[in-house]
């Protein structure tokens, strides 16, 4: 059988600072990528022009950790594109809170799912550039079911991309905040949205 994505991907750690993905033709780069720490990613080209579509595998965040996803210098129009492809895991900790910063220009995308001691924390959006939920998700812990949302674009792209079975979920809309979605989402009687932006 052929090996699966994740048993040759290799693991990035950062504790801090920021890791440049500098690609003019759009890549994977198959590794994941595991903070210790808050970090930034840098999604750049080699030469000027267009945003590039980069992808790496698994995300791995700590408990109260945060990642900025920012453009490069060379990246001079249109929009840079990050995807992780593989099951993330946020958060180890009931009760933790992973923010998601994500600057002008960019797109942030979670294609796998969020789901068990994977999603043990509140999901905090930030910056002005979009967060996409693509995986079928559900909360495990029933007291984080906190998705707060402070700048930016959330992007649902999945019926449960807010859980298919949490007990509850609280959206919280900042001000500045857009939640997007273009499916049904799950039936969630205890959803509840919230906030200036709501």
């Amino acid at each position: 059988a052929s090996p699966t994505r994740s048993s040759y991907a290799r693991t990035i750690d950062m504790y801090g600072g920021t890791l440049v993905l500098r690609k003019d033709a759009n890549t994977d780069f198959y590794n994941h990528l595991h903070l210790y720490a808050s970090a930034t990613v840098t999604v750049d080209r080699v030469t000027a022009g267009a945003g590039p579509s980069h992808q790496l595998s698994r995300l791995d965040m700590g408990a109260n950790f945060t990642i900025a996803v920012v453009t490069g210098a060379n990246v001079t129009s249109g929009t840079a594109t990050l995807t992780f492809d593989d099951f993330p895991q946020l958060g180890a900790t009931d009760g933790t809170t992973s923010t998601f910063n994500i600057g002008d220009g960019v797109n942030v995308s979670l294609n796998g799912n969020l789901t068990g001691t994977q999603a043990k924390c509140s999901l905090v959006k930030t910056g002005a550039g979009r967060l996409t939920l693509i995986g079928n998700n559900n909360y495990w812990d029933p007291t984080a079911g906190v998705v707060t949302i402070n700048g930016g674009t959330l992007d649902l792209k999945n019926v449960n991309a807010l859980g298919d079975d949490a007990p509850r979920i609280n959206l919280s809309m900042g001000g500045s905040g857009t939640l997007r979605y273009e499916i049904a989402l799950a039936d969630q009687p205890d959803t509840t949205i919230t906030g200036a932006g709501a």
